[in-house]
């Protein structure tokens, strides 16, 4: 099957850091449990630009920053990742994915700027009990 739409990433951030089982299991909704790699559960954050979203073919799209908190799983359908959310700087982006796909998308503020010693990228969730998020990063060379 085709992709229906095209993206690219931009300074991508992959970290993760190893958490006892017991305690993201409890957090999984009924039909996942926890997927280990030596025994540990990894909760991971992304942030990343996503940029020049599109219907595929269509000549312009949306850009927007992206931060988003999740770990492995394992269901019936085999292994896959479980989104605890994913804070997006779209309204419309953060609406359909809501609506049509039943993501936790919450509409947040990230500003993100480049810097000689990295990518600086701050998060804060605009509804009324927003949380913040601060990080920053730099690419390997």
């Amino acid at each position: 099957m085709r992709a229906l739409l095209s993206m690219r990433w931009d300074d991508v951030l992959f970290a993760h850091w190893p958490v006892d089982s017991d305690i993201v299991a409890p957090t999984l909704p009924e039909g996942l449990t926890v997927d280990t790699y030596d025994g540990d559960a990894y909760l991971g954050i992304v942030g990343f630009r996503m940029d020049s979203i599109r219907p595929r073919g269509a000549p312009v799209g949306l850009s927007f920053p992206e931060l988003n908190l999740r770990t492995y799983v394992q269901s019936a359908d085999g292994p896959g990742v479980y989104f605890y959310n994913l804070d997006a700087d779209d309204r419309i982006g953060v609406t359909l994915a809501r609506a049509l796909f039943e993501l936790p998308y919450y509409r947040a503020e990230i500003r993100v700027d480049d810097r000689e010693a990295g990518v600086r990228f701050r998060s804060r969730r605009t509804a009324r009990s927003s949380s913040r998020r601060r990080a920053r990063w730099c690419p390997w060379h």
